[in-house]
């Protein structure tokens, strides 16, 4: 595999929105702190500490930094045929990446005796790291189940689905867009799908009143209950446990 530096900087930043741009090679930004979004090919990510993009060459893309943010650039050749990475956010395991950046930085700016062959070793490393990241992830078919699964069993807790995003390696808007062309609906209308056929069966053979069933059941309010078990079913959860 032929791996090349091209060009890195370490740039430090405040409030910080960057042009629309692109590169003749791979580049790699790593967030070490800070957070805001990247825009690649018009598909919207957001970034957080810690967390780092790919993009291919040739691809458009801006970053758009809130508050003070530190940020790592690097540009990158090599021979894709053998190690695919894909292209977006990555936000698990980025730690990893980062020491390797660091370790390509330093030999870089300090230029001892056979740097060439450590960078060029360090970068062989960084993208295979990256490929079994995108193998990973790369499946939305998976991921996205496994965030169906995960709200099938934790139905009752309040549940972030921004964080399930990233859990699943996706943007929140990617993962919301995914999500609704596998299920039909949204991860949030998907939740109360689960929670009110729940109360349903809670309903029929409970001795709880409707507020507890409610509220067992992952609800914020008994009102909330009522008013999105009436919509689905026809009946309030009252006159559905009395008819049962």
């Amino acid at each position: 595999m032929r791996c090349e530096l091209s060009f890195y900087d370490r740039h430090s930043t405040k409030n910080n929105k960057f042009q629309y741009h692109k590169h003749a090679c791979y580049e790699i930004i790593y967030f070490l702190s800070g957070k805001g979004s990247a825009v690649i090919d018009h598909a919207n990510y957001p970034f957080y500490p810690n967390s780092f993009c790919i993009i291919p060459p040739g691809t458009e893309h801006k970053e758009c930094i809130e508050g003070v943010g530190e940020v790592i650039f690097m540009g990158f050749e090599y021979d894709n045929t053998e190690y695919a990475i894909r292209t977006g956010m990555y936000y698990c395991n980025g730690m990893v990446v980062n020491t390797i950046m660091r370790d390509i930085m330093k030999e870089s700016n300090e230029k001892k005796y056979g740097y060439q062959v450590i960078v060029q070793a360090k970068l062989c490393e960084m993208i295979v790291l990256i490929s079994r990241m995108s193998d990973k992830t790369t499946s939305s078919f998976r991921s996205v189940k496994a965030s169906a699964l995960y709200i099938r069993e934790f139905y009752n807790k309040k549940i972030d689905f921004r964080e399930l995003a990233i859990m699943s390696g996706f943007s929140y808007d990617y993962f919301r867009h995914r999500f609704k062309e596998m299920y039909g609906t949204s991860p949030q209308n998907y939740l109360f799908e689960v929670r009110l056929k729940k109360a349903a069966e809670l309903l029929e053979v409970s001795l709880l009143n409707c507020t507890e069933i409610g509220y067992i059941c992952g609800f914020s309010s008994s009102s909330q209950f009522s008013k999105l078990f009436k919509d689905r079913y026809g009946v309030s959860p009252k006159s559905y446990k009395l008819n049962r």
